[in-house]
């Protein structure tokens, strides 16, 4: 799904030689450019003994199709009901699980709402089942819907006044989440080989009336091309808990500064000497979040609270002493006090 793009980096000299570098350090030798592209078309998931180990760069699998638009497997759903007797109702917003269990008739019913909005009434809708259900909700919903059906923490639920069906204390518990820390500089050298593609000259990001935008809709235009987002590396630091590698580094060019408006249609206007990394952390071992419900309305959002650095505690001391790696890049973002090296010494002033 979208994995490689190998051939955008002959045309961006500055991403090869940057990637170039990414894949000789484990080595300790030069590698000719097809080898260093080999990496790209490699797939970071392989079945392997060493997979977890191997602290390489790999191709950054995409979740898009080669007309640059967003697949998941929710499009083999879609895909199936014209071949199959199989019925897929408008998404309605699921409200509790209704279980009947009886030595004559054992079933469970998924209600849900079509209009999920708070304070507006909907048509309620009704799924029976007569063996099992699929609670398939994601990390905050599947848990909200477990509690709204009595299924969790009697004391969270008791408190709610929702009839326990069963006592489970660990559902929405044991919430973790991997930390992402991204770091912005200046090279010595240019990374892109121009401040901008004249092809997105005309683009405007998703803003009315975009040209662009019209053309992704027909399969063609700059939004289908490569982005230059599709390499990972991963590191093995002095920290890792199991010996394996737990820090994935990856970033398109430019630098990334958001997910929400205005930063979304946003344009690349940084110099061709930006360099923009992101660093997340892999195994993380801290799992005091949780996910509990306030309201037995389901159109009320759960309390969610990932509680990053409750456990273990020495962790994140430990992090802050780590000593960063060595290059000629000047840091531009976050922004650092004038003669910061970034290493740290063991009072936590910085040096």
């Amino acid at each position: 799904m979208g994995q490689g793009d190998s051939d955008y980096y002959l045309q961006e000299p500055g991403r090869l030689a940057l990637l170039s570098h990414l894949a000789e350090d484990p080595v300790g030798h030069p590698l000719d450019q097809a080898a260093v592209l080999d990496y790209l078309e490699r797939d970071a998931n392989f079945l392997g003994k060493n997979r977890d180990t191997s602290a390489q760069p790999y191709g950054l699998p995409n979740h898009n199709n080669n007309k640059g638009r967003r697949w998941t497997p929710r499009d083999l759903v879609k895909d199936t009901p014209p071949r199959s007797s199989s019925t897929t109702p408008p998404p309605p917003h699921p409200e509790l699980l209704a279980w009947s269990i009886s030595p004559e008739r054992a079933s469970t019913a998924l209600h849900g709402n079509t209009t999920p909005a708070p304070h507006q009434k909907g048509t309620l809708k009704r799924a029976f089942a007569r063996k099992e259900v699929i609670i398939s909700g994601g990390v905050f919903n599947s848990p909200q819907l477990l509690q709204l059906s009595g299924i969790g923490n009697a004391t969270l639920l008791q408190s709610l006044g929702i009839p326990v069906i069963v006592d489970l204390p660990g559902v929405g518990e044991n919430l973790r989440d991997n930390q992402e820390l991204p770091v912005a500089g200046l090279s010595p050298v240019n990374i892109t080989s121009l401040p901008g593609d004249l092809v997105w000259a005309n683009c405007t990001y998703g803003a009315p009336g975009d040209p662009c935008l019209a053309q992704w809709q027909n399969g063609t235009g700059p939004y289908t091309l490569p982005s230059g987002n599709s390499e990972c590396s991963f590191l093995k630091t002095g920290h890792s808990p199991d010996g394996n590698r737990d820090v994935i580094t990856f970033a398109p060019p430019g630098v990334f500064r958001g997910f929400s408006p205005p930063a979304s249609n946003t344009p690349f206007l940084d110099r061709p000497s930006t360099l923009w990394r992101s660093l997340a952390h892999m195994p993380e071992q801290n799992s005091a979040g949780y996910v509990r419900i306030t309201s037995t309305d389901p159109t009320v959002p759960p309390e969610i609270n990932i509680l990053q650095y409750e456990s273990p505690r020495w962790k994140g001391r430990s992090r802050l002493r780590r000593h960063g790696g060595r290059g000629g890049l000047g840091a531009a973002e976050p922004p650092l006090a004038a003669g910061a090296v970034g290493a740290c010494c063991a009072d936590g002033a910085a040096v």
